[in-house]
Order: C-alpha cells, then sequence, then structure tokens
C-alpha cells in the first residue's frame, strides 16, 4: 500500500508515467494500473471449502435415497442405517454425526427441486381429484396389500377413501358409485392424477382383461361422464431431463 500512495503522490506532483516507474522500481503498466485503480481497500482472502471425509460417499448416500423413495417409507433408510452401510460395506470412517448432516442437506436439496418442479393448482368449489394408491391391511387375518381409491375436494380440503381389489375401470366406477352415494351429491369436475389403470377393463383382482376391452385415454371411464354429466380429466406425467 505504502508503494501505491508514492505512485500516486508523484503523479499529483506531475510525474510522468516513465518517471514514476523509474523511481519505484515498477513497471509501467503496473504503475497505470494503480493510478487507474480507484478502491485501494485490500482485497479479503477467499477461503476455499475445506474437503469432507464425507464426500467421497455422496454418490452412495444419493444413490440409496434416490432408491428409497420408491419404498415404503418405514422401509427407507434412517441416518444411522446409511452409516452402518457405509462403515461395513466401504470401509468409511466418519462418525455418525457427519453423515446425519450429509443425509439432512441431500433430503432438503431433494425436497426443494421437487417443488420447484410442480405448480399450484386453483381449485374451485365442486371440483374433486382422484387418485389410487395402495395400503398394507389385515384382511382374515392375514396381511393384504391393496389399492385405496382416494377421492379428494381440496378446496374444502376433504378426502374419502375407498378399498378396492384394482386400479382398472370397473374399480374406479364402483368407488366413484359409493362415494357418490355417501355423498349425496356429484362434483362437477374430477381430475385423475395420471392414473394409468383407470382407462383398462379388467376383472375385480385388478388383471386386465382381454379382446381390446381397453378405454381410450381421453375417455377414463366409459359411460361415466353421460350418465353422471361430470367432467373428467387425467393428467399425464411430464418427464424433465
Amino acid at each position: 500500500m505504502p508503494q501505491v500512495q508514492s505512485i500516486r503522490r508523484l503523479r499529483r506532483n506531475g510525474e510522468s508515467v516513465a518517471s514514476i516507474a523509474r523511481k519505484t522500481h515498477v513497471s509501467e503498466p503496473t504503475v497505470r494500473k494503480y493510478l487507474a485503480k480507484e478502491d485501494l481497500s485490500a482485497v479479503p482472502s477467499v477461503r476455499k471449502p475445506r474437503a469432507s471425509v464425507i464426500d467421497p460417499y455422496l454418490p452412495v448416500i444419493e444413490q440409496w435415497l434416490a432408491e428409497d423413495r420408491a419404498n415404503w417409507r418405514k422401509q427407507r433408510h434412517t441416518a444411522t442405517r446409511i452409516w452402518e452401510r457405509l462403515r461395513d460395506e466401504h470401509g468409511a470412517e466418519v462418525s455418525l454425526s457427519t453423515v446425519t448432516r450429509a443425509v439432512a442437506r441431500l433430503r432438503r436439496e431433494f425436497a426443494a427441486e421437487r417443488d420447484e418442479a410442480f405448480m399450484d393448482l386453483v381449485w374451485h368449489p365442486g371440483e374433486a381429484q382422484a387418485d389410487f394408491g395402495e395400503v398394507d391391511v389385515l384382511l382374515r387375518g392375514v396381511v393384504q396389500r391393496m389399492h385405496h381409491f382416494v377421492l379428494d375436494f381440496p378446496y374444502s380440503n376433504v378426502g374419502l377413501v375407498q378399498l378396492m381389489p384394482g386400479e382398472n375401470a370397473e374399480c374406479t366406477c364402483l368407488a366413484l358409485r359409493n362415494l357418490f352415494e355417501w355423498l349425496g351429491g356429484v362434483p362437477e369436475r374430477i381430475v385423475f392424477d395420471n392414473a394409468a389403470g383407470v382407462g383398462h377393463k379388467g376383472s375385480m383382482n385388478g388383471q386386465r382383461g382381454g379382446g381390446g376391452g381397453g378405454a381410450a385415454p381421453d375417455a377414463p371411464v366409459p359411460g361415466l361422464p353421460g350418465a353422471l354429466r361430470v367432467r373428467l380429466f387425467v393428467l399425464q406425467p411430464v418427464f424433465r431431463s
């Protein structure tokens, strides 16, 4: 900094760039650079992030978390389980607290990316959203995985559920009829959230029938709109690279 101040003082005294360079023993480009510089404050050093011992194992953890999203919640990895697998399968010498922080950060990042990928829909009174899901139930003393049809009214924040043996057109019609009878009315508009099996005919055990019994994608439940005077819409999935 004293050298910069000397260069500026000589310039104010009328010295030429060449003369200043000779007297201060620096090059002429350096003199010009200091004369043109407005902010003479010292540039703070940028602290480079220190590599963490968990960094080499992040791809493995991300893969396990991605696989978890296809499993039931109770079957997903906890941070402790991930730490145990890293230790036993990969010989990782990392602490449980380090793994816990990394898992929490990766889950927050995924949640943020997921929220950015969806847009909020505006729902009006009398509109419903329908979808299928799966649940384990105790039936005749045996745990069985069954399907459940959900009819949700977002405007009223009310949801109705009907257990069904499959996800085809017959199950959809039966579930809707039962729910409509219980409600004592019919919604004006139903949006099916990517219900792939809604447009297919099949037996009540969820298997599709033969002989070209499927319905067109834009008519998910044959005869239902005309019979109940309800508009049906099927949302298709959007894949982003």
